[in-house]
């Protein structure tokens, strides 16, 4: 069935348009990882990771470890085989994939491992030689527990990592901080019922052209997951809109 579906992408069945602002939340989640996504248009996808001895195990919180799947045949697998399938488009527009990785614990070893997995594969990956971006299939960008130095101070780079707010106005490079991504609750009152107010979506608006002109790409989490949330969000010009309910939130960023 895998199979099936991997061969279905490659050759552009069942893949619908792409959602430029569809970020798929915690896509582990869901039945077919990342087939899902990639068949409802989703551009970017997003997976927390745990290093366990020396696997990298992809799962929501520590008691999900049991019986948990490793990055490697959730996600860097099949993205290979969709890359080589398909001339390295792995998205129906030819932009490079994003993928998040969100890292829970041990951040240095658990960038390492992740760093290890890269390098099996550098072809499928945009990497950063002598400060140029080399294209690849797949743009990664490190979330949560992040070792920026390490990171960002690796030659060639491997990834990208994923800023925050306060990382607006410092001239920090937009390759290697591409994402601005932060709590909505700790900036927003709006909770999801009645209309969002005026200020609220200022606010994000503003925040969103920020970004932009930096070359950056805005993104909340704990958004009201709704078609509210998200239709304020594409209003305001936020540029990653995440949702766990991927059905829903395609048909809702689909409509004009």
């Amino acid at each position: 069935m895998i199979g099936l579906t991997i061969l279905c992408l490659c050759f552009g069945l069942g893949q619908a348009p792409c959602l430029r602002q569809a970020h798929a939340h915690n896509d582990y989640l869901h039945s077919r990882p990342l087939f899902e996504a990639l068949e409802r248009g989703f551009t970017s996808i997003e997976a927390d990771v745990f290093s366990v001895g020396d696997k990298l195990l992809v799962a929501h919180t520590p008691l999900e470890l049991a019986g948990a799947k490793t990055l490697q045949e959730l996600y860097l697998q099949p993205l290979q085989e969709m890359a080589r399938k398909r001339q390295g488009k792995i998205v129906s527009d030819g932009q490079p994939l994003w993928l998040l990785i969100d890292i829970k614990n041990n951040s240095e070893k658990t960038w390492s491992l992740v760093a290890a997995e890269i390098n099996k594969t550098p072809e499928l990956f945009c990497r950063w030689e002598n400060g140029k971006r080399v294209e690849g299939s797949v743009w990664m960008v490190v979330s949560g527990s992040v070792p920026r130095e390490s990171i960002l101070k690796a030659e060639p780079r491997l990834a990208s990592v994923d800023g925050r707010l306060a990382d607006l106005g410092t001239g920090a490079d937009a390759d290697a901080i591409p994402w601005i991504s932060d709590s909505w609750g700790g900036k927003f009152d709006w909770r999801g019922k009645g209309p969002l107010p005026a200020a609220d979506q200022q606010k994000m608006k503003d925040l969103a052209g920020k970004a932009q002109a930096e070359g950056r790409q805005l993104r909340f989490w704990g958004v009201p997951d709704n078609e509210a949330g998200w239709k304020a969000q594409r209003d305001a010009g936020v540029h990653r809109i995440g949702s766990d309910k991927l059905k829903e939130c395609a048909a809702c960023l689909a409509k004009p």
